[in-house]
């Protein structure tokens, strides 16, 4: 019985440390960046600007994504682009206020500065074609027409995950799969 624990217990140690960061709770972090205020989502690492109309317009779905493809912000080094339904519905239920999670300011925490800005009961445009998000009931759709004004929010594009964090994932991955493989010593 003993053998068969310490046989597979480096497996469950390494399940149990991947699983680890599903466990931690989501928070949403205020940053100032060259005077703009941005929000970092802990729970998928998306950046979000501060403010949820950063534009002051609404757009139709073209236009919304010209606008993120073109945006740039004072002291902040990002490509910017609509968001998914699901980076939206996260952000929604991450913020106080619940339902009514829209207003001239919905806070989210308890700092000065723990807030997100200019969140309208309305439709914000998705990266899905046709799509949309309902904040004020905090649902997505497609049924959306793409000449409809909606509002855009801006979220940072992820990057890329870079060569060398891949190659040391792979040789761990690989390490610790040889390692369970090794033969067994008898005493």
């Amino acid at each position: 019985m003993n053998a068969t624990i310490m046989k597979y217990a480096p497996l469950g140690a390494v399940l149990l440390l991947a699983a680890a960061p599903l466990a931690v709770r989501a928070d949403l972090i205020y940053k100032n960046v060259g005077g703009t205020g941005l929000i970092y989502d802990t729970t998928d690492g998306t950046t979000w600007t501060q403010s949820g109309d950063y534009s002051g317009q609404t757009f139709t779905q073209a236009g919304a994504v010209a606008y993120v493809a073109g945006l740039t912000i004072p002291g902040v080094n990002a490509s910017w682009e609509l968001p998914d339904s699901t980076q939206l519905r996260t952000l929604f239920l991450q913020l106080d206020g619940s339902p009514n999670n829209y207003g001239p300011e919905v806070p989210f925490g308890s700092g000065p500065n723990d807030y997100v800005s200019n969140v309208h009961e309305q439709y914000y445009w998705t990266d899905t074609p046709n799509g949309d998000f309902n904040f004020a009931y905090g649902y997505g759709g497609y049924d959306a027409n793409v000449n409809d004004l909606n509002y855009v929010w801006a979220i940072e594009q992820a990057p890329e995950p870079s060569g060398g964090v891949m190659s040391v994932l792979a040789c761990g991955l690989l390490g610790g799969f040889l390692w369970l493989r090794r033969p067994a010593v008898r005493a």
